[in-house]
Formats: C-alpha cells, sequence, structure tokens
C-alpha cells in the first residue's frame, strides 16, 4: 500500500476513449491533489494514451458493464453489473478509499458497492441528459444514485432541471483549466473554423458540413477542420466515412480536413477564427469552455450546457438545434468581421476566467467530497 499520507478518492470514470467525463476527473485530480490522492478506474477496454492518465496516482480497469438493446445484453446485465460491483468494493478496500466519485449516474456499481456494505463518502455527479435513455430504465438508475450517494451532483442548470423531482442535485460547473495557454497566432490571419468532438451520431459535424458548404464559395480562403476520435465504435467509424464522403459529393475535399484527437488544443485553436459546437444534446461542454479560455468564439447550438457558457453575440453565437441557414449565417459574420472575432474572443477570455475560475470549483468541491465527519 501506498505510505502517501493524503485520503484517497476513488474516481468510477466510463470513459474508453478521451472524453468530457475524463477531461473533468483529470482537471478535480490535478487541482485537488494537495489534499486527495485520486485513483482512477476505467473500463478494462479502454485504450487511452498513458499520457493522459498522469495526474492519477493510480489506474485500475474493470469490466464495466453497459446495458445495450439486446435480448442478451438485458439477460446479461444483472450478473456483470454485480460481478463489476464486487470488483469495485475490491478495488475501493485495497486502496482504504474514504471517497468514490461516480461520474455519472448510470454507473451503478457504486450502488452494489454501497449494497454490500462500503461506508465511504460517495458522489456521483450526472454529466448525461437521463431522458436520453429509455425512461423507466433512467428514472431506476437515477433513484439508485439518489440512495447510495451522500450528494448528487449536475454540471449545469440543464442537467439539473431534467433530473427526475426531488434529486436535490448540487449545481456545480467544472471549471477552465489553469495549465491551458494560449500560443501566440501565424502572421498570416487564417480563416479556420474548427470542430473538436468525437465523430459520434448527433455531435453535428454533418450540420457543420452543409453549413460550411453555404458560405465556401463566399470565402474562399476559409477551412473546416475536424479533430476527434471514434473511441473505436464500428458505428463511429461508419460515421466520419460518412462524413467523407459527403465532402467529396460537395466538392469540398481540399478544404474540409479530418483530424484525429487533438493532442495540442491550444495550438489547433491558435489558427482558428471560430470553433463549433453543435451537439443536439450537451450536458455541459468542455469543449465550449477550452475555446472561450483561448480566446476563440464559439458558435453553438442552443442545446443546454453551451447556453450557460456563451453570451449570445458577445462571446460567441447561440443558434437553433438544426438551423444549418443560421449557423452559416454566424460562420459568414465572423469570417468577413476579423476584428469582431477577436473582440468576441478577448471578451470570452474574460468572462470564463470570471465565471469558471478553478478557485471557486476547489472551495466547492473539496468541502463536498470530505463531507462532514468522512475525512479527518
Amino acid at each position: 500500500m501506498s505510505s502517501d499520507p493524503r485520503p484517497t478518492a476513488v474516481i468510477l470514470d466510463s470513459s474508453v476513449a478521451v472524453t468530457g467525463g475524463l477531461r473533468a476527473a483529470q482537471r478535480m485530480a490535478k487541482l485537488l491533489a494537495p489534499w486527495l490522492r485520486f485513483v482512477l478506474v476505467l473500463p478494462s477496454a479502454a485504450r487511452i494514451d498513458a499520457r493522459e492518465l498522469q495526474p492519477f496516482a493510480a489506474v485500475e480497469r474493470l469490466r464495466l458493464v453497459q446495458l445495450r438493446k439486446s435480448f442478451g445484453a438485458v439477460a446479461s446485465y444483472g450478473p456483470a453489473l454485480l460481478a463489476s460491483g464486487v470488483g469495485l468494493l475490491r478495488l475501493l478496500r485495497k486502496h482504504r478509499a474514504q471517497v468514490l466519485v461516480v461520474n455519472d449516474f448510470f454507473q451503478l456499481q457504486g450502488w452494489v458497492a454501497r449494497s454490500l456494505g462500503w461506508r465511504g463518502r460517495m458522489v456521483t455527479w450526472v454529466r448525461f441528459d437521463p431522458w436520453r435513455f429509455p425512461r423507466p430504465i433512467a428514472s431506476l438508475w437515477v433513484a439508485a444514485a439518489r440512495q447510495a450517494s451522500d450528494e448528487v451532483v449536475a454540471v449545469s442548470r440543464f442537467i439539473a432541471e431534467r433530473l427526475p423531482a426531488g434529486t436535490n442535485a448540487k449545481l456545480l460547473y467544472d471549471c477552465i483549466d489553469p495549465e491551458l495557454a494560449a500560443v501566440p497566432k501565424p502572421d498570416q490571419r487564417r480563416e479556420d473554423i474548427l470542430f473538436v468532438g468525437n465523430y459520434i451520431p448527433g455531435k453535428g459535424q454533418d450540420d457543420a458540413i452543409e453549413a460550411f458548404q453555404e458560405v465556401a464559395a463566399r470565402f474562399p480562403q476559409a477551412r473546416l477542420l475536424f479533430h476527434g476520435g471514434d473511441m473505436g465504435l464500428a458505428k463511429n467509424r461508419g460515421y466520419r466515412t460518412g462524413l467523407q464522403r459527403r465532402v467529396r459529393e460537395l466538392g469540398l475535399g481540399e478544404r474540409v480536413l479530418f483530424g484525429d484527437f487533438a493532442t495540442d488544443l491550444p495550438s489547433a485553436l491558435a489558427g482558428a477564427r471560430m470553433a463549433l459546437n453543435l451537439s443536439r444534446s450537451e450536458s455541459f461542454s468542455l469543449t465550449c469552455l477550452e475555446a472561450q479560455q483561448l480566446g476563440v468564439p464559439v458558435i453553438s447550438y442552443r442545446s443546454g450546457g453551451p447556453e450557460e457558457i456563451i453570451e449570445d453575440g458577445t462571446t460567441g453565437h447561440l443558434v437553433g438545434v438544426g438551423d444549418i441557414a443560421e449557423i452559416a449565417a454566424a460562420m459568414a459574420r465572423l469570417l468577413e468581421r476579423p476584428h469582431l472575432a477577436e473582440r468576441m474572443g478577448a471578451a470570452a477570455a474574460r468572462s470564463v476566467r470570471e465565471r469558471f475560475g478553478p478557485e471557486a470549483f476547489v472551495a466547492a468541491v473539496l468541502p463536498l467530497l470530505r463531507g462532514p465527519g468522512a475525512l479527518n
């Protein structure tokens, strides 16, 4: 066992690739390192670069079960959940954990560990709109999280309002990354439009392409740049292939570029006139937060969390979900008025520093994890 005198907090996260939930866990581990030692528990199927796991004192793997839409998956869900919950209990005891952070409500391994006798402090974050699941199942999952947890945390007002009545969740926004710093912009003014997000149906890359083709002829120097991963899933690879096919159909092959996950976000954003976030449902959006922190205005759907980050017309633009013409108009406005984009980007950086600073986050989350009498 470690001789580290800090109390141990275990974070249970279902990410199989780099996701917003994983990045939030990284940020928590870094910012609270003076007070807590963090152990991350990931699915055994996770394929995440070791550099992404450096903030954690240890990383463990479990076969985390997910409920799928098939008879076999439903039939095996209960036994598999019990097995992974027992595995989590073993890890909690191995690391003598005093706190368990469950990084979304549908991970019921925490509920199993609690039911089997674990008595530490448990805090469940809700990072996903529960009603994107079938309502009966989502209601059961949220009820289990409420029963097992000392606290339930919603990452935005949007999520708090989507939770079933009586959940009594605390609102706690994720914060900016204090280590994220802008790099010098290129001497030559660029007209790049950056879209950072994994290739997942519903994330909006398809809408970005349709909007871009409406403005491409007017702005021949503009490019649309995608950065993201497919999370190792065939359906996501198929989605990316379909996007590339559509780009070829539109004759934009030289101007719409598909990249992998951006390991150096400041450099990727340095040449961007604007960033896009066109997810049709977004719980909060670290991609919006980080782009604004780096001084880049964001065009986003009015899809939940981004509405709590972007000040429409001041730090970016909010548009109606699915409104391609409105996206194109916002793109054109920032492409033809570079000084406006610079002013909006500067206002965005000031705004998120003031509203989502790390000091306020630490002041709110540390007592939430420690709790009355939980850590001495």
